[in-house]
């Protein structure tokens, strides 16, 4: 099986990211992160939080289910629902 997002939802997801996710992570991480590199800096100076060596800060859940595919981007305990509801 083969799951795929569109064009659309990753314009939508990185709208999310930019202007929802980031702004709120990059706040916290500068209030809890303890004399933080300049290469962490750079992270937040660019728009992007912190995510360590390897990010990983973004997963993509797909649930098939028996109406159709429920489809969903979360960043920590952020969630943005992507699932065409129109397609069931």
């Amino acid at each position: 099986m083969k799951f795929e997002i569109t064009a659309e939802d990753q314009v939508r997801v990185s709208k999310w990211l930019t202007e929802t996710v980031y702004p709120d992570v990059i706040a916290k991480q500068r209030a809890t992160m303890d004399s933080p590199s300049s290469f962490v800096h750079d992270c937040w100076d660019a728009g992007y939080p912190y995510e360590g060596a390897s990010g990983g800060g973004l997963t993509y859940e797909f649930t098939p289910t028996s109406l159709g595919l429920v489809t969903t981007a979360r960043y920590g305990e952020a969630k943005l629902d992507l699932t065409d509801y129109d397609l069931w």
